[in-house]
């Protein structure tokens, strides 16, 4: 069997040659203020109708009930930024849309990761995780040293900014753990004086319920017509607090080999987007994010846009 520090540093540059820009291993231990945190949260509504955060709570801030005796979480960071995206339509789409369906991309690599380690060590047991499954990887992200939360309750790498996406291997195996981040957030409240709907109550706190995101992405309902809402024209997600964040300024674009600008969504005009029919939204977006709407949802938002 290779030592521990071994099959560490193996695996990190392997995650580095499979494109991933940034590594980091987190030891699975006391997890007491997670589960503190999320339960504060979800106990004042700020997760709306999100009821699976309240659902899996004791596993989300629990690994070892996501994979049976884990021991480390290896944490994989995929930059997503792009040059300025010009749009022929008012109507905007956060960046992320606007490239893969980042759920495929480090799925794929993640995949490939685990697979790897697995010929190193026969036994490891490991589920990989990007963004759908019950595990914090903001919070595991912090804990392997590859940043900080920001005011925005967004995760910031050093080098990277926030236009980041997260992937983790929980694995039973026991790994060198990285150390925490000594940098924080500037505190400079540009996140949170820019947020049109106060959704950001308290410095590192989040209201879903007054995010564009969460009403564009994840809520179900037409209730929010009646309420006083503001979309700022966004119709998919919302990049208002990511774009005034000072730790977004000359950071890199995107790898290509992981994440190339898909023209199809610029391309939209403002009556591109009033006549998208459901053949043209499954031809257009079937391997987007704007999946997780669904056309029901773009014209909802639209809908809402218009009235505002």
């Amino acid at each position: 069997m290779f030592e521990h520090e071994t099959i560490s540093n193996k695996i990190k540059k392997q995650a580095i040659a499979l494109g991933f820009d940034d590594v980091g291993i987190a030891k699975v231990q006391n997890t007491s203020k997670l589960r503190e945190h999320l339960e504060s949260w979800i106990q004042k509504g700020y997760h709306a109708s999100m009821e699976y955060m309240q659902n899996n709570i004791e596993t989300r801030s629990n690994p070892r009930l996501y994979v049976l005796g884990a021991k480390s979480v290896i944490v994989v960071i995929a930059n997503y930024n792009q040059e300025n995206i010009k749009s022929k339509s008012k109507y905007k789409i956060a960046q992320f849309a606007h490239v893969q369906d980042y759920h495929y991309v480090l799925k794929e690599k993640l995949n490939q990761l685990l697979s790897f380690i697995v010929d190193i060590e026969p036994k490891t047991i490991g589920k990989i995780s990007v963004d759908a499954q019950p595990v914090a990887e903001r919070y595991w992200a912090v804990q392997a040293g590859l940043g900080f939360i920001g005011q925005n309750t967004m995760f910031i790498h050093p080098k990277l900014g926030s236009f980041n996406f997260i992937g983790t291997i929980v694995t039973n195996l026991e790994l060198d753990s990285d150390t925490s981040s000594n940098e924080t957030c500037l505190g400079c409240g540009k996140c949170i004086s820019s947020c049109p709907n106060g959704a950001i109550v308290e410095p590192y706190t989040l209201d879903s319920q007054r995010c564009i995101s969460y009403q564009t992405i994840e809520s179900r309902s037409e209730s929010i017509l009646n309420e006083d809402i503001k979309f700022e024209n966004y119709i998919f997600g919302c990049d208002i607090c990511n774009l005034v964040c000072p730790h977004n300024e000359n950071i890199p674009l995107a790898n290509k080999s992981n994440f190339t600008l898909k023209p199809d969504i610029a391309n939209m005009t403002d009556d591109d987007w009033k006549i998208l029919g459901s053949n043209q939204f499954k031809r257009l977006f079937s391997h987007s994010p704007l999946r997780r709407a669904g056309l029901r949802g773009i014209r909802r938002n639209i809908l809402w846009c218009r009235k505002k």
